[in-house]
């Protein structure tokens, strides 16, 4: 689960609608749900029912949903053990007094591994292929899923609260009809959606550049230790920004997001710098011609380092994502 978040939080960024293709051969929603079933069948009162919810991952894994909707990834899942059968049921029972109870436990068991795989593809929105040796079938309503769709947008009111929200799309035709969709979403702060924006590009290579804003990198100064001072600059040319003239002067509002991944995979933090602008009105016309230039040194390790940059217009909610491969501290 931990390594399915951390993927989600690295694609998190991407532009689009995203898919995960999902396959486990049995990754429990309840460790241990059929031992309990089987207590709670031998020994009446046993108490097994609370112990049992002590193991419960229900919560886990709607959580990884909720990550997975606020991303706009979706789950396609697969159970890996293709058609599951009675195996349990047709194994030796000797000493098994309760009838039919190792048809219970085998129907327990079959349900508590398959559990997960349908949450996470009903609450993203994907789907489910389960009890079956053919995929092929479901594979194809998969790819059905990005080449024929409704796609719905409406602006929400709420605040940035990283609260969880539910969705719900009803059907005037809903006996001839069905609809899939997400079930909900968790609202993003602007640091958060600017952070996995810039993340995404870095580990993915991805630029999205609206605003033609550019990286440069100055001659790095041994700190010693093998770590070197690096002068940034990333330029911004004011034509492209949305400035407000207030009374002599035009303001303007940009954020800048950047992080890097040295050679041997280490990421730095997503750091945030506000960029308040202020340019007098008379200077405006020379202005337009040339970047606003933002500069900071920054603590790097010597080698490849690859380097991702984000830069938000808050005023024209504009954003730019560029990433730069440099050698530090070598010619």
């Amino acid at each position: 689960l931990s390594s399915l978040r951390d993927f989600i939080e690295s694609i998190g960024g991407l532009e689009g609608r995203k898919a995960i293709l999902y396959m486990s051969d049995g990754l429990a929603m309840s460790a241990g749900e059929d031992l309990f079933a089987a207590l709670m069948q031998k020994f009446v009162n046993s108490g097994a029912v609370s112990r049992m919810h002590d193991f419960n991952a229900a919560r886990q894994f709607s959580e990884l949903a909720a990550l997975a909707n606020s991303s706009r990834v979706s789950f396609y899942t697969i159970d890996a053990e293709g058609l599951r059968t009675e195996g349990l049921a047709a194994a030796d029972s000797r000493g098994i007094e309760t009838p039919g109870l190792m048809t219970l436990l085998d129907s327990t068991h079959r349900s508590n591994l398959q559990a997960p795989l349908r949450l996470m593809a009903a609450q993203t929105g994907g789907q489910a292929i389960l009890n079956t040796n053919d995929v092929g079938p479901g594979l194809n309503r998969m790819s059905a899923d990005f080449k024929t769709f409704y796609s719905l947008g409406y602006s929400s009111g709420r605040s940035e609260d990283g609260r969880y929200h539910r969705i719900e799309v009803r059907l005037k035709d809903g006996k001839r009809l069905k609809v899939r969709h997400r079930e909900g979403y968790r609202s993003k702060s602007t640091y958060t959606r600017m952070a996995d924006g810039t993340s995404s590009a870095l580990l993915y290579g991805f630029e999205r550049n609206s605003l033609s804003v550019d990286l440069r990198v100055g001659e790095a100064s041994p700190q010693g230790g093998g770590l070197f001072l690096v002068p940034i600059a990333v330029d911004i040319p004011i034509a492209n920004l949305e400035l407000v003239p207030q009374g002599e002067f035009h303001i303007g509002r940009v954020r800048v997001y950047f992080t890097a991944l040295d050679d041997e995979e280490r990421q730095a933090d997503v750091q945030e710098v506000p960029l308040p602008i202020r340019i007098p009105s008379d200077q405006m016309t020379q202005a337009t011609d040339q970047p606003y230039v933002f500069q900071v040194e920054l603590q790097m390790r010597g080698g490849s380092q690859r380097m991702a940059v984000g830069v938000r217009d808050e005023i024209g909610a504009v954003e730019s994502f560029i990433v730069r491969t440099v050698r530090v501290g070598q010619s």
